[in-house]
């Protein structure tokens, strides 16, 4: 597993703003647990399942083998097909 390549942090009021820009999914947490959480993805795993289950569900963690790329690519010619007027 690893980290998503469209993640963008962002410092807001004391936290940090976590937003996936392939899911459009966003959080925030505490400016610390962030970066706690940002060094340490392995073991996040283990000390919160449920937590890392949400991060890959919202594409925040994503498999080895997953090609972010070839998604933008589908995510766009689905947009276009459905903007096609007949």
């Amino acid at each position: 597993m690893k980290e998503s390549k469209y993640n963008y942090y962002l410092d807001y009021k004391g936290d940090v703003l976590w937003f996936n820009g392939i899911s459009h999914k966003f959080f925030t947490l505490k400016k610390d647990l962030s970066e706690k959480i940002r060094n340490n993805l392995n073991i996040l795993k283990d000390l919160s399942p449920s937590f890392y289950e949400k991060l890959c569900a919202n594409q925040f963690i994503v498999d080895d083998e997953v090609d972010e790329i070839e998604i933008i690519r589908n995510e766009t010619i689905k947009s276009r097909k459905a903007r096609i007027i007949f």
